[in-house]
């Protein structure tokens, strides 16, 4: 007998492709909800441009790009680097700051831990007041990548709050949030590349439509407080900071301001 084989492939960008879709269901929902739940098929045709529907707004996304500038992204290192206890380098409340250095790592040598950390902020206030953030994501350019000893931990996205929103300063140090927006396994960058933290819900809410939007990197054993194992685990990600040829890149998705997302029934 014949025999037939068939193979099925999953297409990874489908949720990038539907996405603005619900997006735009999710925003008219707010006013329109009971017409949305009429007919959702309907209301699908129509914010993905198949068909116009005749009471239900034409919504339009916006997107733009940020890169941060001068103190706006900086390593900061634990005061207490080489300490024999990780609780004491982790938790410093000193720091050593280093704007000229793009590293973030967690590491054990004989003499002790290593703890670094990057901030990177975005002066993301031309969004807008009353701009509705649907989605954004960071774009960082790996130069290298060390997971050595260790390879299941990641590179973690998390928010910080620097003391002046948008400059980083030593007592930084211990600013950076434990909340994971998105996380990326040290073995999966790609170094000498670009490297894409996407989007979450956690990531949406901390940009600032209204001023800056602070970001950070920790390696996820620090974040997560969990030391390495001494004493040749080490675990480091360098990525190019701004001013270079592949910059920081934040772009956020979201609606225009002042009543742009609704202009006219169809």
């Amino acid at each position: 007998k014949p025999i037939i084989q068939a193979n099925f492939y999953t297409y990874n960008r489908i949720e990038q492709i539907f996405q603005p879709i619900i997006d735009k269901q999710r925003i008219a929902s707010d006013k329109y909800l009971d017409k949305i739940l009429q007919d959702k098929y309907k209301s699908f045709l129509h914010f993905a441009g198949l068909e116009k529907s005749n009471y239900l707004p034409q919504i339009y996304l916006n997107s733009s790009t940020f890169s941060p500038s001068g103190a706006s992204d900086a390593q900061i290192n634990s005061n207490q680097d080489g300490n024999a206890t990780w609780a004491t380098v982790r938790n410093d409340t000193v720091g050593v700051f280093d704007s000229a250095a793009s590293e973030f790592a967690a590491k054990a040598v004989s003499s002790g831990f290593y703890i670094t950390r990057w901030g990177h902020s975005y002066n993301t206030a031309s969004l807008g007041a009353g701009s509705v953030v649907t989605a954004a994501t960071i774009r960082l350019w790996v130069n290298a990548a060390d997971y050595f000893n260790d390879e299941t931990t990641s590179a973690d996205l998390v928010g910080t709050t620097p003391a002046t929103p948008g400059t980083f300063v030593a007592g930084d140090f211990n600013d950076f949030g434990t909340t994971v927006f998105q996380t990326i396994a040290l073995a999966s960058l790609t170094q000498g590349a670009n490297n894409t933290w996407a989007t979450s819900a956690n990531l949406v809410a901390n940009v600032n439509i209204t001023g800056w939007s602070n970001f950070g990197m920790r390696i996820a054993k620090d974040t997560a407080n969990v030391a390495p194992a001494t004493p040749t685990n080490r675990n480091q990600v360098q990525v190019q900071e701004s001013g270079g040829a592949n910059p920081p890149l934040l772009t956020v998705t979201y609606t225009l301001a002042s009543g742009g997302a609704f202009l006219n029934f169809l």
